[in-house]
């Protein structure tokens, strides 16, 4: 007979913390006698603990929605397309037996220009150039005046300037790089050709009445010269303006001091200037234009500058804790950017140590932490709404999850299996999030710098497969996500590809170390590049180090394509 008991009966079942850790449990209410004695909270069964209301990602929630909305217009277009083929043969699905999910792109969807430059422009100076540049570049790097150049702009059109004069050569400038974001592709674009005539002009008959100017002018200039090259497929072949732009930044960043080091102990500092604070921003973009160079062409820049990378990293605690008010969101990416010089600095340091393990250890647990830190105060100081790109929320995730790749991976240390894990999952964070930032944020094709830092995070990638033998692999890398940032990578460099030329060197670069990662593995046997590919993909990486491409990336490849046969090491 079965026993029936009152709803108001407490069920004969041990709380929960008794449950688990496989304790008697006497029911005392409100507590019973061992969560009492352990001074822990006694949750009883079937009763629910409260907790807190959720906070919902918005964010998050858009980009779910977005993709969600991209899936169904794509299942749309593959049944249409289904239907007018009929079904497919065996032979054709054999075909494609085993490869990898891929999700239709559009390569040439969120046109973000609402239409190309009127014919009411005539000569080299557009005023939509001009217009883009303001538009989609001077929110990142706002240190232009932008009435100033307007009034300028004006006056060179109407020919009142005079000739070879620093304000043409702004104003070239200023409109050689908004032409890019006109055109879709350099091949044959008449954007594109406009832009190099006007670069050609600006850096040969105007940049010496440039650097004749006061300091600020030509620092300014010379700034200019670096923005440019950002969008340069190769921007060390710009007349050697490249180099001689990269050392003057160099000399200013070493020597720069605060007014107010210089005031005597136990007296007040005074405010500082508007000249102050005005030079004290320049110099700040300065650091992050020469930060980002030291990241992806790390060769190069160590032999041009050599010792004064070390004072430029000394002198930059002034622009830190200067005290002049400047924008937050500035501020907080150019926190990052001392970060990121630091992570440098230590690859440096182990080099001189012969990769000591403790101090290696020890250093990369320090500089994570400042790393965490700085992601904790993205959602504080982040914005979706604000027009420069490096202030939204998806950009400084991915600055910090590269960051985070830069800490664990460099060419003289062999990473361990830990060490593959955490790149794992930065370098897949990174990946999707300029997947999702780029529905938003589309002109960040525009940049040359970016098709780096994609080929780097996807390398990053494939590494980590080919270094974890399968027995040692967590879930994580089978993971939707993860494999989700693989193909984000590859859909990334096509587009990349699409709008410039030079860049199909990376796609194929990619698409050939891809096709032989072991993404999957059903035994524990070794891992091994083919050798009948090794010859092309040795030839691909000597042209990649012909481009400049950073240490780290090419030692990566290396280690890919020679890994030497039979048992290794893991630990």
């Amino acid at each position: 007979m079965t026993r029936k008991s009152s709803p108001s009966e407490i069920p004969s079942i041990a709380c929960i913390r008794c449950r688990h850790r496989k304790k008697k449990c006497d029911h005392a209410f409100p507590k019973c006698g061992e969560c009492k004695r352990a001074g822990s909270e006694c949750v009883r069964f079937q009763e629910r603990k409260p907790r807190d209301a959720a906070s919902v990602p918005w964010e998050y929630v858009k980009g779910l929605e977005l993709r969600l909305a991209q899936v169904e217009k794509n299942l749309v277009n593959c049944m249409a397309l289904i239907r007018k083929q009929g079904n497919p043969s065996p032979a054709s699905v054999a075909s494609r037996e085993g490869s990898m999910f891929r999700t239709p792109i559009n390569l040439h969807e969120n046109q973000f220009l609402p239409r190309p430059p009127s014919d009411d422009d005539i000569g080299l100076l557009r005023k939509a150039d001009f217009a883009c540049y303001f538009q989609f570049v001077h929110p990142n790097w706002c240190f232009l005046d932008e009435g100033v150049l307007r009034e300028w702009f004006q006056l060179c059109v109407e020919q009142r300037a005079a000739p070879n004069s620093f304000q043409l050569f702004f104003v070239q400038m200023v409109c050689a790089v908004g032409a890019l974001y006109s055109s879709h592709s350099d091949r044959g674009c008449p954007h594109v050709a406009r832009s190099r005539s006007l670069l050609e002009q600006a850096l040969s008959q105007c940049l010496p009445d440039a650097i004749r100017q006061s300091p600020h002018i030509r620092t300014k200039a010379y700034l200019m010269v670096l923005v440019s090259a950002f969008h340069n497929p190769r921007p060390f072949e710009l007349r050697d303006a490249t180099r001689d732009a990269v050392m003057e930044i160099t000399q200013r960043l070493s020597t720069y001091q605060s007014p107010n080091s210089f005031t005597p102990m136990g007296t007040v500092p005074s405010p500082p200037s508007t000249e102050d604070v005005k030079d004290r921003s320049l110099l700040m973009h300065c650091y992050s234009v020469y930060e980002m160079l030291a990241t992806m062409w790390n060769g190069w820049l160590r032999e041009l500058v050599g010792p004064l990378d070390e004072k430029v990293y000394n002198q930059g605690i002034w622009l830190t804790f200067d005290g002049c008010l400047t924008d937050a969101n500035f501020e907080h990416v150019f926190a990052i950017r001392r970060i990121q010089t630091k992570i440098r600095r230590f690859w440096i340091q182990m080099q001189s140590l012969n990769g000591q393990g403790e101090y290696r250890t020890q250093n990369t647990q320090e500089i994570r932490t400042e790393l965490d830190q700085w992601k904790g105060m993205i959602p504080l100081i982040s914005s979706n709404v604000d027009l420069s790109t490096n202030c939204h929320p998806l950009s400084m995730l991915m600055l910090y999850n590269f960051s985070i790749c830069s800490l664990y991976q460099n060419e003289m240390v062999l990473p361990n299996i830990e060490d593959h894990s955490v790149l794992l999952v930065s370098a897949s964070e990174s990946a999707r999030c300029f997947r999702r930032i780029q529905e938003h944020r589309p002109m960040v094709y525009c940049t040359w710098l970016r098709v780096i830092e994609q080929f780097t995070v996807g390398i990053v990638l494939l590494s980590c497969f080919w270094g974890t033998p399968y027995i040692y692999r967590t879930t994580v890398f089978q993971s939707p996500d993860t494999l989700q940032a693989l193909e984000d990578c590859e859909l990334t460099l096509t587009r990349f590809s699409q709008r410039w030329e030079a860049a199909e060197l990376y796609l194929e670069t990619f698409r050939l170390l891809l096709s032989q990662t072991p993404i999957s593995f059903p035994d524990n046997s070794e891992f091994e590049f083919p050798e009948q590919l090794k010859p092309q993909t040795n030839g691909m990486v000597q042209s990649l180090v012909k481009r400049g491409l950073s240490g780290s990336v090419i030692a990566m490849i290396s280690r890919i394509v020679n890994r030497p046969t039979g048992p290794h090491g893991y630990s």
